[in-house]
C-alpha cells in the first residue's frame, strides 16, 4: 500500500500563495512592495517556477494575514477561496477594499476560534428546501412566510426584535458592522462551506436603518445559501434601492421579522386618532419597532394602511423635516442596549477568551483577535481571571 504524501508540492504551494494574495485583495505589484520582493519574483513563485525559503514564507504569512503553516500543511483548509470572488468584484470603490479585507479576516478568525474551542465551525441550516421566487407576489409571500416560521421556530414572539445582531450571535452567524462608501450598498452576505454564514452591514450612522439592513442581510443567509453559485458566493444588499426579486424577498422578510403584522395593527389601533397614519403616527410606530421611516412606510403599504402615492408624500415630508421633528419632540438615540456598535460581536469575544483560557492561543494572539494592544489585553485578562469562586 502506498504511503500518503506528507508535504505539498511546489505547484500546490504556488497555488496557495496565489490564492492568499488574491484573498488579501493585493495585486502582484502591491504584494511585492509589501514583502520587499520584486514583482517578477512574485510571478515566478506563483507560477511554480521558483522555490520559496522560510524567511520569504514568513513575509508572505505576515502580509497575507495567514499562519505560516497554511502554506505547507496538507491538512490546512484553504479558506481563502471563500472570499476571492468578493475581493475581485468591481462593484466596490477602491477605498472599501481594506474594509472587505477586514471582513474576510474577521470571518476566518471567527471560524478558527470556533474550531479551537468547539471543534467545529458553525454552519446554520434553518430552512433546507427553498425555492427562488419567480414573481414579485411569490417573493412577497415567501418573505412573510419564512419570517413567521422563523419567529415561531425560535419562539421569538411578535414583540419588536430590537437587537438583531445579538440574536444572530446566539445562533452562530458571523456578523459585523463596518463603514462602506460604495453607493447603495447596505450590506454583504458571503456563504462559505468552510467559514459558515458571514454578514457585513454598512454602518450608516442611523441605528434604525442598520437594524433593518441586518435583518435584510440575515434573510439571504437563511434563504439564499443553497442557490449560491460556486464562483459567486456573495450577495450585495441594497435594501429598497434594488428591484431584484431576491432583494425584494429579503425586504419582505425583514419587514415581517422586525414588524410582525398583528403587532403593527395592534399599535396602530392604540394610537389611532384619524383614518390613516400621518407624520407623527409614522414616527411613533417607527420608534416603537426600532425601524427607519422608509421601511415603516413600506410596511404601512403592505398592510393597506396607506397607498403607494400616500407613502411617497409622507416619505418626502419626513426626508425634509424628520430629524427636526425628532429634535423638537425630544427624541434621542434609543436607550435600549443594541449590539453592533462594538468592534466585534459578543460570541466572538467570548470564544477568543475561552481559547486563551484553555491555553490554545497566546496573549499576543488574543490581542490580535480582539484588535487590542498587548498591555490592555493583559489588563483585561487579569481582571477577568477568577482563580476560585468563593461560596
Amino acid at each position: 500500500m502506498e504511503s500518503m504524501p506528507t508535504t505539498i508540492t511546489l505547484l500546490q504551494l504556488s497555488e496557495r500563495l496565489r490564492n492568499a494574495r488574491k484573498a488579501a485583495g493585493l495585486s502582484q505589484e502591491e504584494a511585492a512592495a509589501k514583502t520587499g520582493m520584486l514583482q517578477p519574483t512574485i510571478s515566478a513563485i506563483e507560477a511554480g517556477k521558483r522555490n520559496v525559503d522560510t524567511l520569504e514564507l514568513g513575509k508572505f504569512a505576515e502580509v497575507y494575514g495567514k499562519p505560516i503553516h497554511y502554506f505547507f500543511d496538507l491538512n490546512f483548509k484553504d479558506e481563502s477561496k471563500s472570499f476571492i470572488a468578493l475581493q475581485e468584484s468591481r462593484n466596490f470603490i477602491d477605498s472599501d477594499r481594506a474594509v472587505l479585507d477586514d471582513f474576510r479576516i474577521f470571518c476566518q478568525d471567527y471560524a478558527d476560534l470556533e474550531q479551537l474551542v468547539l471543534r467545529k465551525v458553525n454552519l446554520v441550516r434553518v430552512f433546507e428546501e427553498l425555492t427562488v421566487p419567480k414573481t414579485k407576489q411569490e417573493a412577497e409571500e415567501q418573505g412573510a412566510r419564512y419570517a413567521n416560521q422563523f419567529l415561531e421556530i425560535f419562539d421569538i414572539g411578535v414583540e419588536p426584535t430590537y437587537d438583531v445582531r445579538l440574536f444572530l450571535d446566539t445562533i452562530g452567524i458571523k456578523a459585523i458592522k463596518r463603514k462602506l462608501n460604495t453607493p447603495d450598498c447596505t450590506g454583504i452576505y458571503v456563504y462559505s462551506p468552510e467559514l459558515g454564514h458571514c454578514l457585513l452591514v454598512n454602518r450608516s450612522g442611523n441605528r434604525q436603518i442598520d437594524r433593518f439592513s441586518m435583518a435584510h442581510s440575515f434573510s439571504h443567509a437563511l434563504l439564499d445559501w443553497q442557490s449560491m453559485e460556486t464562483n459567486l458566493n456573495f450577495t450585495l444588499c441594497s435594501n429598497w434601492a434594488d428591484e431584484s426579486l431576491r432583494e425584494y424577498r429579503a425586504n419582505m422578510f425583514a419587514l415581517n421579522f422586525l414588524m410582525p403584522k398583528e403587532t403593527v395593527e395592534k399599535v396602530w389601533l392604540q394610537i389611532r386618532t384619524q383614518e390613516k397614519p400621518g407624520l407623527l403616527d409614522t414616527i411613533v410606530i417607527a420608534r416603537y419597532f426600532g425601524v427607519d421611516y422608509e421601511s415603516t412606510l413600506y410596511r404601512f403599504v403592505m398592510l393597506g394602511l396607506v397607498t403607494a402615492s400616500e407613502r411617497k408624500i409622507l416619505r418626502d415630508a419626513l426626508s425634509r423635516s424628520g430629524s427636526e421633528i425628532d429634535g423638537l419632540l425630544g427624541y434621542k438615540i434609543s436607550e435600549v442596549r443594541i449590539s453592533g456598535e462594538e468592534l466585534y460581536p459578543d460570541r466572538y469575544i467570548k470564544l477568543a477568551h475561552e481559547a486563551f483560557r484553555l491555553g490554545k492561543i497566546s496573549v499576543g494572539r488574543l490581542a490580535k483577535y480582539l484588535g487590542m494592544n498587548i498591555y490592555d489585553t493583559n489588563q483585561l485578562v487579569q481582571k477577568l481571571s477568577l482563580k476560585q469562586i468563593q461560596n
